[in-house]
């Protein structure tokens, strides 16, 4: 049997692995960790390429409403008061100091912006 004809260029072997996407909407009520509403989008507590994927993957995300979603991009000091409070409890979880923070996530210090 002949092979089929793709064109000029081969049909690619393999398929780009595809990385894990974070769902946006929330169907169900859950309460937004903030201040109790409705939460309706998932935040990665620290976002921007790569720390959005690195977020993702180690489920370091925030359950928020609307009004605190647009809050925590828009306003510098619950931005890093966020992000303070999880990088304490990160580290206090994995039993890491500032050094091993910085090695194993490759983030700043967040809680000395505060």
């Amino acid at each position: 049997m002949a092979k089929p004809f793709y064109g000029i260029f081969p049909k690619p072997v393999k398929k780009k692995k595809k990385r894990p996407k974070n769902n946006k909407r929330i169907d169900e009520y859950i309460p937004c960790e903030r201040c109790g509403k409705m939460a309706e989008s998932t935040h990665e507590v620290f976002f921007g390429n790569p720390a959005r994927q690195i977020s993702i993957d180690n489920g370091w995300q925030e359950k928020l409403c609307t009004k605190c979603h647009e809050k925590a991009h828009s306003d510098v000091i619950f931005r890093r008061l966020m992000q303070s409070e999880w990088q304490e409890k990160i580290m206090r979880e994995n039993n890491w100091n500032l050094e091993r923070w910085r090695k194993e996530t490759g983030f700043k210090n967040y809680i000395e912006y505060l």
